[in-house]
């Protein structure tokens, strides 16, 4: 069974876990510090196989956050040898090779983390993959003694489709991001290039949740999700809610969108606005909802669930298109981190009590694990859970949490990752970047 992403906000290892150089590093952005962390990565972690690095020369990282195929890095750049911050920095970088893709300046820090469109990026990789084909089967045929002149006229005319259709996509691959004074960056995300600044009319109280259409956020001052055109930015929908939206939305396919409420909610709807999901928690929700999508080999959904984590102890499961509440699941203490998907498990950390897997699917615990705060990714034969102060990784048996091994990640401030996925990012704060994985050789 093929799994597509779990849609959830990616929680960030916080500050204050790491990330500065030693004592006796070499020079920050240097060759040698590089080389250190790299060697850090491979002989203290169960990481060994780094597969792409990068550095950001004279930029402090502050925020790291993943979004489909990018990982986007925000800071400032420093301007003197006193490491002195001024302007604030959003860089994207290609999350397969570590290649700096591109970087945008803005006045000041954004408020909430960046958002991209997931299914115009889902588009896009298709389209490249589709072209790629095209043109390899091109040359094959170019190359052969008997070329059948035809067929390759064909194909060429099928690549300029392809090519035609992936330019008119990228009008469609954004980024969003919110800052102060209300107003919503437009980025273009190939380039981050910035192209538009629109002043909101109301005070956003969430992230951005965005389809090619309709671009969704929370309106601190009318208890609304938003749905704004992203051509003329007029208002064109809203969902009332009966408190405050303070997390960030979700949009998926066919235009459905899940948000939650302060006051314990928890909705869905269609973009037509039939209602979905609507079903009161017991106490307020301050934490992101979860979405776990599963197709089949057509590409035809097989398992669709929300996850809500709630403060009155409970882990609700819905069924994400009938809205029907599939089970609950009772830590016995508040949970304020968003829960995350792994294989069959749905991770939730309870406070005062430690983080919980439960099978996804029937709400059955499976074990908890005092010290440990919420999964990082997956390995051969085991889970990595982020550990005590988030500065150590975990290794657990899925199905058991008997743990297998710990390592220390100290060096980096900032870890993310999908942990659907067998792939870690790890980030200083001084702009080194690694993705790593566990080894495929025993050791």
């Amino acid at each position: 069974m093929k799994r597509v992403l779990t849609l959830a906000v990616i929680g960030l290892v916080a500050g204050g876990c790491g990330g500065d150089a030693p004592t006796n590093a070499p020079p920050a952005n240097s060759d040698a510090r590089r080389a250190e962390l790299h060697r850090s990565i491979v002989e203290n972690t169960p990481f060994k196989k780094v597969m792409a690095e990068c550095v950001l020369d004279g930029v402090r990282v502050t925020h790291v956050s993943l979004r489909e195929d990018s990982l986007f890095i925000e800071g400032f750049e420093t301007t003197d040898a006193h490491g002195r911050m001024d302007l604030p920095v959003l860089f994207r970088v290609n999350a397969r090779n570590g290649e700096v893709g591109g970087v945008t300046w803005i006045p000041k820090e954004l408020d909430f983390r960046p958002s991209a469109v997931p299914v115009v990026v889902k588009q896009l990789n298709q389209l490249e993959a589709d072209r790629a084909k095209l043109i390899a089967e091109r040359q094959v045929e170019t190359t052969r003694k008997d070329k059948d002149v035809a067929k390759v006229t064909a194909l060429s005319d099928k690549i300029r489709q392809v090519t035609d259709l992936i330019e008119n996509t990228k009008l469609q691959d954004r980024v969003y991001g919110v800052s102060a004074n209300d107003k919503l960056h437009v980025v273009e995300r190939p380039s981050m290039q910035e192209f538009e600044r629109p002043n909101l009319r109301f005070t956003p109280s969430t992230g951005v949740a965005a389809s090619p259409s309709v671009v969704f956020m929370g309106a601190l001052d009318r208890n609304r999700l938003i749905g704004l055109d992203p051509k003329t930015w007029a208002e064109i929908m809203f969902f009332k809610a009966e408190g405050e939206i303070k997390t960030t939305p979700i949009y998926a396919e066919p235009s459905n969108v899940y948000f939650a409420s302060e006051d314990g909610h928890v909705y869905g709807y269609t973009a037509d606005g039939r209602k979905l999901i609507d079903y009161r928690t017991e106490r307020a929700i301050v934490c992101d909802l979860c979405l776990d999508l599963e197709t089949n080999a057509a590409g035809n959904e097989t398992w669709g669930a929300l996850f809500a984590a709630s403060t009155d102890c409970a882990l609700y499961c819905f069924n994400r298109k009938s809205g029907e509440l599939m089970w609950k699941y009772e830590t016995g203490s508040e949970l304020r981190t968003a829960p995350q998907v792994s294989g069959e498990v749905v991770y939730c950390y309870s406070k005062g009590k430690g983080m919980h897997a439960i099978e996804k699917r029937t709400g059955k615990l499976l074990y908890i694990k005092p010290d440990a705060w919420y999964p990082l990714c997956r390995g051969k034969d085991r889970v990595f859970l982020a550990g005590p102060g988030t500065d150590t990784v975990i290794a657990v048996e899925e199905k058991t949490g008997k743990e297998l091994g710990r390592s220390s990640i100290a060096h980096f401030a900032h870890v993310v990752s999908d942990p659907r996925t067998r792939t870690i990012y790890l980030v200083t704060r001084d702009g080194f970047i690694y993705a790593a994985k566990e080894s495929e050789i025993d050791y």
